[in-house]
């Protein structure tokens, strides 16, 4: 595991402790989520990217489609 050091006054470590949070734990939640968010919105894009890419169905294609899985039962 890595280590990360960062500072922040006093007087907020204070008031975080005196509310009862961990600030070790809530930092590790929010750079996780963080990521988290990051990841999804890059995998995002490569989708946007890859749907911008797909041919054009002709007109009444999925019309055709689902009639002819209708009439296959």
């Amino acid at each position: 595991m890595a280590v990360v050091s960062v500072r922040i006054p006093e007087e907020l470590r204070d008031k975080l402790r005196e509310l009862g949070f961990d600030v070790s734990k809530e930092v590790k939640k929010y750079l996780t989520w963080l990521a988290t968010k990051e990841d999804s919105r890059k995998k995002l894009q490569e989708l946007e990217k890859l749907v911008k890419e797909l041919p054009v169905s002709k007109r009444g294609t999925a019309e055709k489609l689902v009639r002819e899985d209708r009439d296959s039962h």
